[in-house]
């Protein structure tokens, strides 16, 4: 199975915690020389640097992978359709609120002929990105 990035670097995170973790236990041996100790504080110090290097990666990724969303949930957002106001005798409104950034909830209105108007709703069983790639492909199907 194949892992994401974001995967990957908590992966890698999680192995340099384990290796301070393990660095630290050596440190609390009382029989250790201070050179010993030394180099195990050494040690430490330099999975930490590792440590604050990743975090930053990581923060960094979130942050591109939080932007990429909001254009998304802009794009979802621009394939509703604008207030309905084609008939003096009809009129209603609509919104559209994920419960995360993009969903898979949509609807859709337009007129069929001069007298009739189609209207319909879906909602996808999920969420998130792949409910919202579905709701874009019904959404396109029923057009």
């Amino acid at each position: 199975m194949k892992t994401t990035k974001a995967e990957e670097k908590n992966h890698d995170l999680r192995d340099a915690l384990t290796r301070i973790q393990s660095c630290a236990d050596m440190l609390g041996h009382e029989e250790l020389e201070p050179d010993q100790r030394q180099a195990w504080t050494q040690a430490i110090a330099h999975e930490l640097a590792g440590v604050v290097d990743m975090t930053q990666d990581l923060l960094l990724y979130q942050k591109h992978l939080r932007q990429e969303l909001r254009y998304a949930a802009h794009i979802q957002q621009r394939l509703l359709p604008k207030p309905f106001h084609a008939s003096p005798g009809i009129h209603f409104d609509a919104v559209n609120a994920s419960a995360q950034e993009v969903g898979g909830d949509f609807y859709d209105y337009f007129p069929v002929s001069e007298h009739e108007f189609a209207f319909f709703i879906g909602d996808v069983c999920d969420k998130g990105i792949p409910a919202a790639i579905f709701m874009a492909s019904a959404h396109s199907t029923l057009k």
